[in-house]
């Protein structure tokens, strides 16, 4: 039979089916809310690392709504640094066209006296940079300020009029020249510059207070960013140390007593409470490990009794089995005397006999060995002698081979030099050939500057004539004049240190010649010496061959002789070693008896 849904209560947000309550979609929403919103404090009571967790992200989520705020600001502050600036060329625009009006009204005013068509293009042009530079603002000004956009267009409108005005008075001056009706036009330009300018002074006015208070609100704008900038860094600091104050109030205290409980047990109280076992987090699980530890300390004690009443009857037992010992060790000791003390005894006399033996080989090998190791020593002596001799020769063959190639060496570094000397030589020639005709590139500017000087005097002089119409180009000529002697004079410089140069050369060449000379001279020394090195070379290898076969010789005897030493000494050291064990067999052997006699002392006292 299918079930029925009856309200609990009418207007309810939630049914009960067979007693049970079914929650309706909002409460279920508002419910899993609740949950989530609540499941980190849950998880802070059960973990230490959830609690700093938590306090990081409090102090993150506090870093990001700072970011936010200051980011926001930022923006904010931007903009009205944006709306300042283009407000404030708004004014200077608004001023450079009052300025730009007034000199256009004076531009006008001598175009009409004097029918010059350079004025009239100056109050033109200056007119049309002062219209360009509103026109500038005003789009910049589109999304600042309407009515500051609307002044703006207006006082474009009126430019315009203002500059129809200049054209009406360049087409009269241009038809008739200065005329009557062209100081008539000059007159009615300048009262509309001058109204245009009364206009323009309010809306500049306005401008420059805007911009002022746009300045204004973006300095307090600063000012409560900063402000609030310091309170959240305070907050943040305040929920910082709080939460550090919370954890260690939490933790602290538990860790404190834990520990207090840990030295109680370790100085071997076995009954002391451990506290904080009911925890949830990583201190509980601390208690918990303890109140384990403290458990087992409980049961090993047990454990240690239990082993102290098995090791007193283990005791007991055991004095019962030395006893038993004891005789059966007393009847074994009495055997071994008669058995053993008789082989102890034969020992120790074989042992002293073979002493004596091994002496005697000592004391004969001892003397054989001294024999051979002086015939052996003198041949040394006699073989390390014609061996340095060697030495010597063959350091004294190697040392005219290097010095054979330091001369050679130096040979060819003579031909070096004589072909460095002929280059160098042939280059300070070419010097000279090239200073000759720079000498006379240099004659021939200093002629062309006398003759320019000449004819910069020919022209003072015409335009002296000239009257007030030459004076323009007698100054030119006078500079052309300077001109000419300034080169004048740095052509005879450079002239005297041409010669110089020269001079210079000359001598250079007649020392590389002489150096050529030197050097040639050299490399002839340098190749007699290095064929006589060679010679010298020859008979010193000679020499360290027959002195390295005579050290060879000597060094086979020596080794033969050492054999002979070495086979002696063998001898010596095999009779040490029998005399060495003979020795140490016959102190054994007393070593044994004494040892048999404090066996069976020991065993009798036992």
């Amino acid at each position: 039979m299918m079930s029925e849904m009856v309200p609990a209560q009418t207007g309810a947000a939630s049914t009960r089916l067979h007693g049970v309550v079914v929650l309706s979609p909002r409460d279920a929403l508002l419910a899993t809310l609740k949950d989530r919103l609540a499941r980190p404090w849950r998880d802070a009571r059960k973990s230490l690392a959830a609690r700093i967790g938590l306090a990081a992200a409090g102090m993150t989520a506090l870093l990001v709504i700072l970011g936010l705020i200051v980011g926001l600001a930022m923006f904010v502050l931007a903009a009205s640094t944006g709306r300042a600036r283009v407000l404030n060329e708004a004014a200077l625009a608004s001023a450079e066209l009052t300025s730009s009006i007034a000199d256009s009204r004076y531009y006008a005013s001598r175009y009409a006296a004097t029918g010059e068509p350079g004025e009239i293009e100056r109050a033109r042009q200056t007119l049309a940079r002062a219209k360009e530079r509103l026109e500038l603002a005003r789009e910049r000004s589109l999304n600042t300020d309407g009515q500051a956009v609307e002044a703006m267009e207006w006082l474009r409108y009126q430019v315009d009029g203002f500059e129809n005005e200049l054209g009406a008075l360049k087409n009269s001056v241009s038809r008739y020249g200065p005329s009557a009706s062209g100081n008539a036009l000059a007159k009615a330009i300048d009262v509309s510059g001058e109204q245009l300018a009364e206009q323009a002074r309010p809306v500049e006015k306005r401008l420059a207070g805007a911009s002022e208070t746009t300045a204004a609100d973006v300095s307090s704008l600063g000012w409560q960013l900063a402000i609030a900038v310091v309170a959240l860094l305070v907050v943040g600091i305040a929920i910082t140390v709080a939460g550090a104050r919370f954890v260690t109030r939490t933790t602290s205290h538990s860790i404190r007593e834990i520990t207090g409980a840990m030295s109680a047990l370790a100085k071997g109280d076995r009954s002391v409470a451990v506290p904080g076992t009911a925890r949830e987090d990583e201190i509980g699980e601390m208690a918990r490990a303890l109140a384990v530890f403290r458990k087992s300390a409980q049961d090993l004690a047990a454990l240690q009794e239990e082993a102290a009443q098995s090791a007193r009857e283990e005791l007991v037992r055991q004095e019962v089995e030395r006893d038993r010992r004891v005789r059966l060790m007393h009847e074994v000791a009495s055997q071994f005397e008669h058995t053993v003390g008789d082989v102890v005894s034969g020992v120790a006399t074989a042992s002293q006999q073979l002493e004596l033996t091994a002496s005697s080989m000592v004391a004969t090998a001892n003397q054989a060995a001294q024999v051979t190791g002086d015939v052996s020593r003198s041949i040394q002596q006699s073989t390390g002698s014609m061996t340095a001799a060697a030495a010597v020769s063959d350091q004294f063959a190697a040392s005219i081979g290097e010095i054979s190639q330091q001369a050679a060496s130096s040979a060819e570094r003579a031909q070096d030099a004589r072909r460095i000397v002929q280059g160098a030589d042939a280059i300070i020639a070419a010097l000279a050939t090239s200073t000759s005709e720079i000498e006379t590139i240099v004659g021939m500017i200093d002629g062309i500057a006398q003759r320019t000087s000449l004819l910069a005097l020919n022209a003072s002089i015409e335009a002296a004539r000239s009257g007030e119409a030459g004076r323009g180009f007698a100054v030119v000529a006078g500079e052309v004049k300077a001109l000419a002697r300034q080169t004048s004079d740095a052509t005879g410089d450079v002239a005297d240190r041409i010669q110089a140069i020269q001079n210079a050369t000359g001598e250079s060449i007649a020392a590389l010649r002489q150096i050529a000379e030197q050097v040639h001279m050299l490399e002839g020394s340098a190749v007699a010496i290095a064929q006589s090195v060679d010679e010298q070379m020859m008979a010193s290898k000679e020499l360290a061959n027959n002195l390295a076969r005579a050290a060879n010789g000597a060094d086979q005897v020596g080794y033969n002789m050492g054999q002979v030493s070495e086979t002696a000494d063998s001898t010596g050291a095999a009779s040490a070693q029998v005399l060495d064990a003979a020795s140490d067999l016959h102190r054994q052997a007393e070593v044994l008896r004494g040892q048999v006699d404090d066996f069976l002392g020991y065993i009798r006292a036992a």
